[in-house]
């Protein structure tokens, strides 16, 4: 095996496709994994993140994408907690030798002396080898349990999903349910089908964003133009490897809310 690192975006512009390869056969359900979100999350990065992203070869072929960034003397994955819940590596095949491989080519950079990796899913098939291996490339390394990776498997249709919830959650939704009736407009659930229902969900999406946060500490992500053009720019892209859901609740031809 080989590996290397690529350090700007010109460079990881020359293995887009592999990465693209890379993370369909790797079969991950990590999004934010994928070479369209990391090129669209890059296109509105600050300049003062250094690229670092270890690739592994067999035999000519990629087989592993360690997507790595350096900031402030920090080691970080290539992403940040605004745009990314959680991050990990991209490989088909996920071996202590890998891992062992990965923590050893990125120790050679010297510009970087604390490495803060988060957030790594409880699912990750690496999970087992970051404690050890950390652990004996360098100084001192701990794994720490933010939270837990909550999921809804998907079985049968709404009403099975609906009637294996709590009592309490489902009164939580006929208590919603009916104060939505008992309002003196009509309203309606509304799922994004068209380019067009995107933007205009999207659209909501912000404006709602932006009124939550005034008067109160801290600001909103979309108070950054590069930040909207970003998911803009997500939803317009034809081509990536998973689906985009955006839905909200509209009273009066107005969304009172609205997800993505």
């Amino acid at each position: 095996m080989r590996a290397y690192v690529l350090s700007s975006n010109l460079e990881l512009e020359t293995i887009k496709h592999q990465w693209g390869s890379l993370y369909l056969t790797s079969v991950s359900e990590n999004p934010f994994l994928s070479w369209e979100w990391t090129r669209l999350w890059l296109a509105v990065s600050t300049d003062n993140v250094k690229i670092r992203v270890v690739v592994i070869e067999e035999e000519s072929e990629i087989i592993c994408i360690a997507p790595f960034s350096i900031k402030d003397k920090d080691l970080l994955f290539l992403s940040d907690s605004l745009f990314s819940d959680y991050m990990d590596v991209l490989a088909t095949k996920h071996s202590a030798e890998i891992f062992e491989l990965i923590v050893e080519t990125i120790t050679k950079d010297n510009d970087w002396n604390r490495a803060d990796l988060l957030t790594i899913p409880g699912s990750s098939k690496f999970i087992e080898h970051y404690q050890r291996t950390l652990s004996e490339k360098t100084l001192y390394s701990s794994i720490e349990v933010c939270h837990l990776n909550p999921y809804v498997q998907i079985i049968g249709d709404f009403d099975d999903f609906i009637k294996s919830k709590s009592k309490g959650f489902r009164q939580d939704l006929r208590t919603t349910q009916n104060k939505l009736d008992k309002g003196a407009d009509e309203w309606e659930f509304v799922e994004a089908k068209t380019q067009n229902e995107k933007t205009v969900i999207l659209s909501a999406l912000i404006e709602l964003h932006l009124q939550r946060q005034q008067g109160k500490v801290g600001t909103s992500i979309f108070e950054d133009i590069a930040n909207i053009d970003f998911y803009k720019n997500l939803i317009h892209n034809q081509d990536l490897p998973w689906s985009l859901h955006l839905s909200g609740i509209r009273v009066a031809n107005r969304f009172v809310s609205a997800s993505i």
